[in-house]
């Protein structure tokens, strides 16, 4: 069993890598208008060619406040449209406009920079073996 001590070190470290991940993701995706809070929004919805807001608050893991906020930001840069579903007319689904799928290959090459600088000096099977176990975690904290 684990004492307090390295349980502290342990949700510390997580929590400094991804302060550290966010900062360098603002700075890499700042030349093209863009931070860590808002380019997997324009991912996740070219990805898909549209989603629901229903479906971004799965893909993304954000509260439904956070993603209509976010999504009304991309709206006002001109980067997404919202339009009625043709399903549930209550409801849109969320379309990336000209502009935002031109920041795609922007986007990559950020993330290629910052998981390079993040993650280079780690092997292939140690990246694979960290990204299963950090969705472990997400999915043992799934409630929350």
């Amino acid at each position: 069993m684990l004492d307090l001590k390295e349980i502290d070190d342990e949700v510390t470290a997580i929590g400094i890598a991804d302060k550290k991940i966010s900062a360098a993701l603002d700075e890499a995706l700042r030349p093209i208008g863009l931070n860590s809070s808002n380019y997997y929004f324009l991912l996740k919805i070219g990805e898909s060619n549209e989603l629901s807001r229903d479906e971004l608050f799965q893909k993304i893991s954000l509260s439904q406040s956070n993603v209509t906020r976010r999504l009304d930001q991309l709206v006002k840069l001109g980067l997404v449209v919202k339009n009625r579903s043709d399903v549930d007319k209550r409801a849109f689904v969320a379309h990336l406009t000209d502009k935002g799928k031109d920041l795609i290959p922007g986007i990559q090459k950020a993330i290629e920079e910052v998981t390079s600088k993040a993650f280079g000096n780690l092997s292939d099977d140690k990246r694979l073996e960290m990204l299963a176990d950090l969705r472990k975690v997400s999915r043992n904290l799934a409630d929350y």
